[in-house]
């Protein structure tokens, strides 16, 4: 008679340490941890010597009758598109004229120390640093970073940065070799020589004698830059007389034969200088306490809402509150210009100047 074969009772499923197989040797169900295994890897309900089941038996797909005997390899780590190397923070350290300087140091790298950190400005590297120097013309810009740990892991950051206007409208550094063209840093102005007289770079400076002046632009142009009226504004260079006398170092104006109806910064004797409106009247003025000729000196005029100044060598030295009415800076368009160096068809300095920059506010 046959002997009848009893079914396993099926126990609850464990899933961290067990799982449901069939017995090579009842073919019932059975849990893993009631199975035995054989000699060669098989389970078995008893390890039954007497079936060692030499040929495996037929594995259906809901079976698993033993271990997979292959050995663990390393995993293969694919991280997501969202997965964070790196805590990016920066502030901005410094603007000047045409550039920021931004400072990352306080970044971290979660998986390893930041490498390196490089910088891009609307597509175009620029450096690499945790502070960056960026140069960037006034305006918006798209600012991109990338991040490399020392494990080779990177991660690009990006963002929109303003570069501030500066007001900077013109900038001549006298920069070259003698004789050589005067350049507008800025880009804004193209400067002309005066018909006659010296007017020339000589050791990085300009040198003026005879009555030569450089312009802002060419002759008798009206540009904007220089309309003045209700705007802050800053007019500063370095100046070395080499004679006294009554000369002019600057004119506010577009136009050569302008005697009069401009503002103007005069040289008096050898010790005195003073700012004086379209109609002749002090604004702000300066008595050296020895002789300015010979001597290299900053001088720079600004207003500031209501309040003008005048700074030597970075030091106020006047201070005058005139609203527009009181000293007015424009008489009319004609003063939308800049002379350097004479005030035509009056006399002009006899020595050197350097850097002559101006700023306007809107």
């Amino acid at each position: 008679m046959a002997r009848s074969v009893p079914k396993c009772k099926r126990a609850a499923y464990v899933y961290d340490r067990d799982f449901i197989v069939v017995d090579d040797i009842s073919g019932v169900l059975k849990m893993r941890s009631e199975c035995a295994i054989d000699g060669y890897g098989f389970l078995s309900s008893q390890g039954d010597i007497r079936n060692p089941q030499e040929i495996p038996p037929i594995i259906n797909e809901q079976m698993a009758a033993w271990p997979d005997p292959r050995p663990i390899g390393q995993p293969v780590f694919t991280p997501s598109p969202d997965y964070q190397y790196f805590l990016f923070n920066y502030f901005v350290s410094d603007i000047d004229d045409d550039s920021s300087t931004f400072d990352a140091t306080a970044s971290v790298g979660l998986n390893a120390p930041i490498a390196s950190i490089a910088w891009s400005v609307d597509g175009v590297y620029v450096t690499t640093g945790l502070t960056a120097l960026l140069t960037m013309i006034a305006g918006a810009h798209d600012i991109s970073v990338l991040l490399t740990d020392l494990y080779g892991n990177e991660q690009t950051f990006a963002f929109e940065y303003t570069q501030p206007n500066s007001g900077k409208v013109l900038e001549l550094l006298f920069n070259g070799a003698n004789g050589s063209t005067i350049i507008d840093s800025t880009g804004r102005h193209t400067p002309s020589l005066s018909p006659s007289g010296t007017r020339a770079i000589v050791g990085n400076r300009l040198s003026v004698a005879s009555g030569g002046f450089i312009r802002a632009d060419a002759a008798n142009t009206v540009n904007q830059d220089f309309n003045f009226t209700g705007k802050d504004f800053s007019i500063s260079f370095t100046m070395q007389p080499t004679v006294g006398g009554v000369t002019w170092i600057f004119k506010k104006t577009a136009q050569d034969a302008a005697g009069g109806g401009s503002p103007y910064l005069v040289f008096i004797g050898t010790t005195q200088l003073a700012f004086r409106s379209y109609n002749n009247q002090n604004i702000v003025t300066y008595t050296a306490p020895s002789t300015l000729v010979g001597v290299s000196t900053k001088v720079e005029i600004k207003r500031t809402g209501t309040t003008f100044q005048m700074l030597i060598n970075d030091v106020v030295v006047d201070t005058q509150v005139y609203n527009e009415g009181q000293r007015a800076i424009d008489f009319s368009s004609q003063n939308y210009g800049m002379i350097i160096g004479a005030s035509p068809p009056d006399g002009g300095l006899t020595g050197f100047i350097d850097s002559f920059i101006v700023y306007k506010y809107d």
